[in-house]
């Protein structure tokens, strides 16, 4: 099956890097093996005023998290050597790391496995852009002290 039209990027693709996240700036983690998914992330949220960073498989995706502490993550599953589940479950393992929303972005329908290793979020290939942006910008916080809800019932927890 072919298409009647061929896409042609006049952009040529940007190349993954660990740089140092710049302050004031949102930084937004893509990991997915396909570089043209990677590249259209990036592009995409940069014109929305995140700063993205892009990792091409679940290993450095870990080591990047762990260098840049990005805000937010977006995490494909299907991705060779180490997938998405085994990535999003250390992770959420990693104390440094576990409390970066994670929001994974796949062609596999499996919400509940997604939710039970951690996932803030999931959405199914392909992405409604819309809708991913609004869901990152639950997690955005422009002016620290962010607002948070805790539920805890014991009163010594609560304090810490």
């Amino acid at each position: 099956m072919s298409l009647p039209v061929r896409y042609r990027s006049e952009i040529a693709p940007v190349e993954d890097s660990a740089r140092v996240p710049s302050s004031g700036h949102y930084t937004l983690l893509a990991i997915d093996d396909d570089p043209t998914a990677r590249d259209l992330m990036r592009r995409f949220m940069e014109r929305e005023g995140y700063r993205v960073e892009t990792a091409a498989s679940g290993a450095q995706g870990l080591e990047m998290a762990r260098q840049i502490k990005p805000d937010a993550i977006t995490l494909d599953v299907i991705m060779p050597d180490m997938d998405g589940w085994t990535v999003l479950a250390a992770l959420k393992a990693d104390p440094e790391l576990a409390d970066i929303p994670v929001v994974m972005l796949t062609m596999v329908d499996d919400h509940e496995m997604g939710y039970v290793l951690g996932a803030n979020d999931y959405m199914t290939k392909p992405i409604d852009r819309d809708r991913l942006v609004n869901l990152l910008r639950r997690y955005r916080c422009g002016t620290p002290p962010c607002p948070l809800l805790l539920v805890e019932d014991d009163k010594k927890r609560r304090a810490r």
